[in-house]
């Protein structure tokens, strides 16, 4: 008969690798948790070298992979992402959490059509999921394919009906109509060749539906020169209407017209545009705009001006070149705007940064001064922020520096900045 002891010696020893295969794995755990902070605070390179380290000694430890394939999407490196979280779906096909990332993948990386590919096949494992439907909804609203998305967004209504994402998808969807308050204030202001004060506040109402969004504004506008304080004696106002009608999934419009009786603004205003987004995320338009300026003139100021835009989506970023051609009595001018944005999780929110160059050609300055555009020289830099605070609350910041020649060999500087508030309902 064996003694106790040998019997305890033995039931250890047999126990010893359990102890032992514990100890490892939560010491990877531990591991993970540090890779992770490390994603988190933005030190990717390390928590990309530290995921490697760990899945050289736990080669099917998932969560550290997933962990990494994320980490190298939030630094736009999609390849890498797409190919770590294949490399799980092959040993795990269900696997959620790679299935879930690799939509979001996609996605950011504007291949739509792959992103709804993979949102299908985990739809197939995880049918009532309302995470999978909200983003399947989304692709399918950044796709403009409208149809498809009231489908989806009913799914997910009768399934999850309170959840938070359905007010802002019905909306895109053009499910449920949106109404907008929206003030907004800019200020600009520059010392050469005198002081002067540029405020021009504005109250508008918006409605958005299927069909497109409408608004009305108006605007009161101040120059405030040498001299004067808070206000000058010509405090001037316009009436506008704008129009975004939606012809169909991939073409709509921009219509504008604005009347004033007051010298700061143009007595009449024309905006014309035509928009064609392509299925690879490119956005073509070209249009017309008209400025005319009576008020306190001896005689009529004329400016036509042809536009047009290419633009294309990128995953969260956004680049466009708008030129313009002025055409003022019987001279020329060009303006070219290029417009980058970053945008942020947040629906309808982004970053955003514009560079110019030529004169604007709706400042009344030119008309008084006797200068003609075409001979003066101007660039420009903005800074923007939009940024969608809750389901009713839109904030927006711009900020601008201008350097501008006002008449021949002359330049100023020139400041602006923009604020805005909307009141969604």
């Amino acid at each position: 008969m064996k003694s106790p002891l040998s019997i305890i010696a033995f039931a250890l020893w047999a126990l010893l690798p359990l102890v032992s295969f514990s100890q490892e794995k939560m010491n990877g755990d531990s591991l993970f948790f540090v890779a992770r902070q490390y994603s988190i605070d933005g030190k990717y390179d390390e928590a990309i070298n530290l995921s490697e380290k760990i899945l050289e000694v736990y080669p099917e430890y998932f969560d550290v992979r997933i962990l990494m394939a994320r980490t190298y999407a939030w630094q736009n490196d999609y390849e890498n992402a797409v190919k770590n979280i294949s490399q799980v779906l092959e040993q795990d096909p269900k696997n959620y959490d790679a299935l879930n990332a690799l939509v979001d993948f996609y996605f950011w990386s504007g291949d739509n059509r792959a992103s709804l590919t993979t949102v299908d096949r985990a739809l197939v494992f995880y049918p009532e999921d309302s995470n999978l439907l909200v983003k399947k909804a989304k692709v399918q609203l950044a796709d403009n394919d409208v149809k498809a998305s009231r489908a989806t967004i009913a799914q997910l209504e009768e399934l999850d009906p309170e959840n938070e994402s359905l007010p802002v998808l019905k909306k895109g969807a053009g499910i449920q109509a949106s109404n907008i308050i929206r003030l907004e204030h800019y200020y600009d202001t520059f010392n050469k060749p005198y002081d002067r004060k540029w405020h021009m506040s504005s109250l508008g109402y918006g409605r958005r539906t299927a069909f497109g969004d409408y608004y009305a504004k108006v605007y009161v506008g101040d120059l405030i020169g040498d001299g004067e304080k808070l206000y000058s004696d010509g405090v001037g106002k316009q009436f506008s209407l704008e129009c975004y009608p939606k012809l169909d999934e991939y073409n709509s419009m921009y219509v504008n017209y604005a009347w004033s009786p007051d010298a700061v603004f143009p007595k009449h205003r024309v905006g014309l545009e035509y928009f064609h987004v392509f299925r690879n995320h490119f956005e073509l338009s070209g249009g017309y705009r008209y400025y005319n300026f009576t008020e306190g003139l001896t005689d009529a100021v004329n400016i036509n001006i042809l536009t047009g835009s290419v633009g294309r989506y990128m995953g969260k970023y956004w680049l466009s070149f708008r030129p313009y051609v002025v055409f003022q009595d019987s001279e020329t001018s060009y303006i070219f705007l290029l417009n980058g944005r970053y945008y942020l999780p947040t629906e309808e929110s982004y970053l955003g940064l514009i560079l110019s160059s030529g004169v604007s050609p709706d400042n009344p300055f030119f008309y008084t001064s006797g200068e003609k555009i075409p001979d003066l020289q101007s660039w420009r830099v903005e800074a923007e922020w939009k940024q969608k605070i809750n389901h009713f609350l839109l904030i927006e910041l711009q900020a601008g520096y201008e350097n501008a020649e006002y008449t021949d060999g002359e330049r100023r500087n020139q400041f602006s900045i923009r604020s805005a508030i909307s009141f969604l309902f």
